[in-house]
């Protein structure tokens, strides 16, 4: 499944009026390389011609939250998890990055999983990322 992705922050109203120009200088965390995500926005930041000064790469997304919820920069998210991360660390999202995705996938140990809750796991993760 692709998820569309956003850039969130706890300080939003300069970056927001010319985004994504205004991104670029914008003290960014992002996650450590080789994740798909930081390949995902280094391959937006180029498409974009935007050249964010990152000041924090961290293997764990809890930590990068908190440090953006700190104030500390703004970070890629997806728009499923925005919602939650706007309530949880009360951050806002700047805008969408329509061509930056995410790729989500899930392992099944047949092609076809016969076991109902397998099933519903799936079905509703189906809708709630396409969503």
């Amino acid at each position: 499944s692709v998820l569309k992705m956003g850039c969130v922050s706890s300080a939003v109203e300069k970056k927001k009026k010319r985004f994504p120009r205004s991104l670029t200088g914008a003290p960014f965390l992002l996650p450590t390389a080789p994740s798909f995500l930081r390949q995902s926005m280094e391959e937006w930041f180029a498409l974009e011609h935007i050249r964010p000064e990152i000041i924090g790469e961290f293997d764990d997304m809890a930590t990068l939250f908190a440090f953006g919820q700190a104030g500390g920069g703004v970070f890629p998210a997806s728009a499923v998890m925005a919602k939650e991360l706007t309530k949880q660390y009360r951050v806002r999202v700047l805008g969408r990055l329509e061509t930056a995705k995410l790729r989500f996938f899930a392992f099944t140990s047949s092609s076809e999983p016969k076991h109902p809750v397998v099933i519903r796991i799936l079905e509703s993760a189906k809708q709630r990322l396409a969503a």
